[in-house]
């Protein structure tokens, strides 16, 4: 119900904005440099035991392979966002910490696979139907394995980068994204000083749940540690900076934003100045046995001048040898 509710809020607020979003050339830049990214966990000490048990003659090979598929199709996965980023010729994705992050691993473990969700700007133009009214496609997707390159801020500025070329398939994945009509942003996009004010008119691209999700896709076994279960398409929303926190890693602001817009990029006149992080999340201390949490109407973002300091310790990465 709370899902229906969030749903039906879009809807009304979408239609006020949408004059704004069409022919818009900074709608359509930011558009093109934000992907949907979804995470999927290793199958971890379940898929052992029960390799385990094969070898040890306990179970037999279809037993096994019903049990590896029941695991398969129950891996956590998490859905969200990131920006597409060109650095000294060499690519990369901006998203959120707490995304990328597989806690069940360890507090900087990243997630064993990371899979392009696909747009259905791009699928509407190759798809066919199965026989279930599913799209599909004959493409290969792309995705990324657990010991690609990556950094991860401390937590509380909660931001990640993944470099596209310390992975195996990090070209195929960038080569994908710019045959699909993504277009990197440049460092020069950046606000590396975040200088935002009350007030400031401010937009956020994301993948938001349910909304975004535009289909889903008929995937057999083979395919569930490599392809996203769904298509979606982006969320476009406008708002104004409601507290620049000049003292802290993070600002608020007076727009709508939900899960799947987590590492999605909030922009200021044509610059990136913020990664959404999430909401405010309030206490009611009046009954300290019973705390109720209740969402105030302000979504956070962690700040763009946490990005720069991270992007420079790639450097005696790639360009000093491995």
């Amino acid at each position: 119900m709370k899902k229906i509710k969030f749903a039906l809020l879009f809807l009304a607020l979408s239609c006020r904005q949408q004059e704004r979003i069409v022919n818009n050339p900074t709608v359509d830049k930011w558009i093109n440099a934000t992907i949907n990214i979804q995470c999927i966990q290793s199958g971890g000490k379940k898929t052992v035991d029960v390799y385990d048990q094969y070898s040890k003659h306990l179970i037999s090979r279809d037993q096994l392979l019903k049990k590896t598929d029941s695991i398969n199709r129950h891996r956590l996965r998490v859905s969200g966002t990131a920006v597409y980023l060109i650095c000294k010729n060499h690519h990369y994705l901006i998203t959120s910490r707490h995304l990328l992050n597989d806690a069940s691993i360890g507090t900087n473990a990243i997630f064993n696979n990371i899979v392009l969700v696909s747009d259905t700007n791009y699928i509407s133009k190759t798809r066919v139907m199965d026989g279930n009214q599913n799209m599909t496609t004959s493409e290969i997707e792309p995705h990324l394995f657990m010991w690609l390159c990556y950094k991860f801020s401390s937590i509380d500025q909660d931001i990640a980068i993944v470099c596209l070329e310390g992975d195996s398939e990090g070209p195929y994945f960038w080569k994908t994204l710019n045959k699909r009509g993504y277009k990197p942003i440049e460092t020069s996009d950046i606000d590396d000083k975040c200088n935002i004010r009350r007030g400031d008119n401010i937009m956020a691209v994301g993948f938001t749940e349910i909304i975004s999700d535009k289909g889903k896709k008929s995937l057999p076994s083979s395919a569930f540690n490599w392809e996203a279960y769904n298509y979606s398409r982006p969320v476009v929303t406008f708002g104004s900076i409601a507290d620049p926190e000049k003292d802290k890693n993070y600002f608020l602001g007076n727009i709508f934003v939900y899960h799947g817009n987590s590492g999605g990029p909030i922009v200021v006149n044509d610059k990136l100045v913020g990664i959404t992080c999430g909401a405010v999340i309030e206490g009611d201390s009046t009954n300290s046995s019973k705390k109720k949490y209740y969402m105030m109407n302000y979504s956070k973002f962690m700040k763009s001048s946490i990005i720069e300091p991270l992007l420079e310790s790639f450097d005696s990465y790639l360009f000093h040898g491995r």
